[in-house]
């Protein structure tokens, strides 16, 4: 890489539910992961992380790290989002959609580790509506097996 080159500048996301067991180290688990992946890659500097904790939600709106991290968007400090899975950025799938074309609109690309796809593919839009689908069933069949007890 040039010295000149400007590097991208990648944020991460966190998302941990409060059923999960011992969030608060699962969190620091893939804070340490995704700190770590950003320094092997030398074209990248972290921009920062974003984690929302505790939060099993559909409504975008109780995600205020998340809200700050669409604002930084919005203010062009961001280029990259590094998140672990799809489910973990929305599990709206309209909302999802929305924010990924919002997203692309100002430059900046979504990096969806688990599934192993990024927004700047033309099959972007496709695979993440596929996931988000799946992962929005998979949160109804489990709330109504907790319901159902």
């Amino acid at each position: 890489m040039e010295q000149n080159a400007q590097k991208q500048r990648v944020a991460v996301y966190c998302r941990v539910a409060s059923g999960s067991e011992d969030h608060s180290a699962s969190l620091a688990a893939q804070k340490a992961y995704y700190t770590e992946m950003v320094d092997r890659h030398p074209e990248w500097e972290l921009a920062g992380i974003y984690a929302d904790k505790g939060i099993a939600t559909t409504d975008r709106k109780k995600q205020k790290e998340f809200n700050k991290m669409l604002t930084a968007c919005g203010q062009g400090k961001i280029d990259i989002i590094l998140v672990r899975s799809v489910s973990r950025f929305a599990r709206n799938v309209m909302d999802c959609l929305d924010v990924v074309q919002m997203l692309k609109a100002s430059g900046v690309r979504v990096i969806f580790e688990k599934e192993g796809f990024d927004t700047s593919t033309e099959a972007g839009d496709l695979r993440i509506a596929l996931f988000n689908e799946l992962a929005r069933r998979e949160s109804e069949s489990i709330s109504m097996n907790l319901y159902a007890r």
